[in-house]
């Protein structure tokens, strides 16, 4: 008998070892296919989100300028003792009932006169006297102010009142057109039979 070298020695008491029994289930490995590499294209530098930038920059000044167009829109409310676009000096601003929309009063005679309550709850009378030729209107608080400045005016001079039509400027007020009348008389000056009406009724 030959005797056993060490190899065979190792091979004859060395365990058997097989495989598992599912290793063999298992697929071979897949490999997911590798992508290609992003070309340089527009998009890949940046170009569309340049353009999606200056469509929010535009979006975001449109929006800012809605209200500036919306208010450049609303009509610049005269004041009296402006001049209209025809050149007649405004007396008094009136507003259309429904709408609000400014109704200036522009002076077509020689001398406009206003009577005017500021506060319906507790009257309170204000005088306005309004001249072409000085192109002045001016404010008074009492009567005795507004009769001083109406002793000055030419001996002659015809005054015109300017109201508005339904309710009068002066309504409420303990004010007596027939006294007025006889003071200006005293003071020889005129008052027009027929008043400057604005309407303010809607249209």
């Amino acid at each position: 008998m030959n005797p056993e070298t060490p190899n065979h020695a190792l091979q004859r008491t060395a365990p058997h070892v097989t495989a598992p029994a599912s290793a063999a289930a298992f697929p071979p490995t897949v490999q997911v296919p590798r992508r290609a590499p992003r070309s340089l294209s527009l998009g890949s530098l940046g170009v569309a989100h340049a353009h999606s930038m200056k469509r929010t920059i535009l979006a975001l000044t449109l929006l800012t300028l809605a209200p500036i167009s919306r208010a450049q829109d609303i009509p610049v409310e005269p004041e009296p003792g402006e001049r209209a676009p025809s050149g007649n000096l405004i007396v008094h601003v009136f507003h259309q009932t429904t709408t609000g929309k400014p109704l200036p009063a522009e002076l077509k005679t020689d001398y406009g006169v206003m009577v005017i309550n500021l506060d319906y709850d507790h009257p309170k009378a204000h005088y306005r006297l309004a001249s072409r030729a000085a192109g002045t209107v001016q404010d008074f608080d009492t009567l005795k102010e507004f009769e001083a400045a109406l002793a000055k005016l030419p001996k002659g001079a015809q005054l015109t009142f300017y109201d508005k039509c339904l309710i009068s400027t002066s309504e409420g007020l303990d004010f007596r057109r027939r006294t007025f009348r006889r003071t200006c008389e005293r003071m020889g000056l005129k008052l027009a039979d027929d008043d400057k009406v604005t309407c303010t009724c809607s249209k």
